[in-house]
């Protein structure tokens, strides 16, 4: 289990109304096997311009890939995500690489509208 923040990277057609924006988020995992991991996460973004404040938030899930040491991974799978602005969510895919430097994980990731980059936590 893990608790995290980051950076919101607007891209596509958000790219124009948000500035770079922080965000929170907590994850999940349940090993398979030392190299095939599931995933589970819960974000929540401010994302912020000038004039306004909106949000972006997701529920996601999917795996996650050791690949070698230090510890590397590949993260891909399915999401919900919803923007203040859409009364609904939409589905979406995810994908990301990172690494585990002790008792963080460092990520990239992207997800639908949107990059990111990421600190975990991990208890």
């Amino acid at each position: 289990m893990g608790l995290g923040g980051g950076a919101y990277l607007p891209v596509g057609d958000t790219e124009l109304s948000f500035d770079v924006s922080p965000g929170i988020h907590g994850t999940v995992l349940f090993g398979v096997t030392e190299v095939f991991i599931l995933e589970g996460c819960l974000s929540y973004w401010m994302l912020q311009d000038a004039d306004k404040v909106d949000t972006f938030k997701a529920v996601t899930a999917g795996f996650r890939w050791y690949m070698g040491r230090p510890t590397v991974h590949v993260d891909t799978g399915v999401g919900a995500y919803n923007y203040t602005d859409v009364s609904d969510y939409n589905l979406g895919v995810y994908g990301g690489i990172g690494v585990e430097l002790g008792a963080f994980d460092v990520k990239i990731g992207c997800m639908p509208r949107m990059l990111m980059a990421c600190i975990l936590t991990q208890a």
